[in-house]
């Protein structure tokens, strides 16, 4: 069957099944596909601008170039089809589900993904510019160089996915759950993590600049050699989270709450921890300079071989902190307490 052309404007495809249809160059705006079968059909440069695909399963569809601006896509199952270099600005997904799907250079900018399941899918370079996503599920996902710039992503579940260069400058993450996601390499830019957990989720290499943590609650997540320039850490739970050999440029930890992390090798420049509890974290050989540590509660932390260049520990509490070899220059201690009384 072939649309080369065709004008189908406002048609109602009801349970039409297309198996290997070619629509060409075919406009299908405002059509329904309400519960029609797509199979393997192949979109090429096909325009469904506003069109309703509710319920429509697309199997092993191509869509090329097709273009699907405004179109709204609920229950629509995807199965493992191969979106090219499609278009979807401002499309609505609700509860649709992409399993295997393959997106290629697609384009969703402004999309909106509610309920939606990328289980297994495969995100490649496709852009998510400013794009939506509630309580959208990623598990085992891979979004190798996929791009979400500006996009927010509340109370999605992030599963076992797989991040490796994506780029998420400006996302945020409100509410998000990062299970065992993988984001090695992975840029966040401006992101914000409102009160996301990040479970035991891995961010080997990561870069976070101006990325802002609020209420993050880190679980057990890994950091290797991540790099956090002017990061806003205030108010955020490490718990057992590990940092090791990563680099905080200019961050602010605020009161943040650093329980048992471990920052063994973690160079701290200009980091600001006024406020911060240092609780049971391991620091040991750390090195913090120009660190501003002003009233931060050291309690139990271990900083073993730890080195202070020009830190400044103004009124903190130093508590039963064990600093073991650690050496201090020109660090100024105004006013701080080296007990618990």
């Amino acid at each position: 069957m072939g649309c080369a052309n065709a004008k189908l404007g406002s048609s109602k495809f009801g349970s039409s099944k297309f198996g290997d249809a070619k629509f060409g160059n075919a406009k299908f705006r405002d059509a329904k596909f309400r519960d029609a079968k797509l199979g393997d059909a192949k979109f090429g440069n096909a325009k469904f601008r506003d069109a309703k695909l509710g319920d429509a399963k697309f199997g092993s569809s191509k869509f090329g170039d097709a273009k699907f601006r405004d179109a709204k896509f609920r229950d629509a199952k995807f199965g493992s089809s191969k979106f090219g270099d499609a278009k979807f600005g401002n499309a609505k997904f609700r509860n649709a589900k992409f399993g295997s799907s393959k997106f290629g250079d697609a384009k969703f900018r402004n999309a909106k993904f509610r309920d939606a399941k990328f289980r297994d899918a495969k995100l490649g370079n496709a852009k998510f510019r400013d794009a939506k996503f509630r309580d959208a599920k990623f598990r085992n996902a891979k979004l190798g160089d996929a791009k979400f710039r500006d996009a927010k992503f509340r109370d999605a579940k992030f599963g076992s996915s797989k991040f490796g260069d994506a780029k998420l400058g400006d996302a945020k993450f409100r509410d998000a759950k990062f299970g065992n996601a993988k984001f090695r390499d992975a840029k966040f830019g401006s992101s914000k993590f409102g009160d996301a957990k990040l479970g035991d989720a891995k961010f080997g290499n990561a870069k976070f600049r101006d990325a802002k943590f609020g209420n993050a609650k880190f679980g057990s997540s890994k950091f290797r050699d991540a790099k956090f320039r002017d990061a806003k850490l205030g108010n955020a739970k490490f718990r057992d989270a590990k940092f090791g050999n990563a680099k905080f440029r200019d961050a602010k930890f605020g009161s943040s709450k650093l329980g048992n992390a471990k920052f063994g090798d973690a160079k701290f420049r200009d980091a600001k921890f006024r406020d911060a509890k240092l609780g049971n974290a391991k620091l040991g050989d750390a090195k913090f300079r120009d660190a501003k540590l002003g009233n931060a509660k050291f309690r139990d932390a271990k900083l073993g071989n730890a080195k202070f260049r020009d830190a400044k520990f103004r009124n903190a509490k130093l508590g039963d902190a064990k600093f073991g070899s650690s050496k201090f220059r020109d660090a100024k201690f105004g006013n701080a307490k080296f007990t618990n009384c």
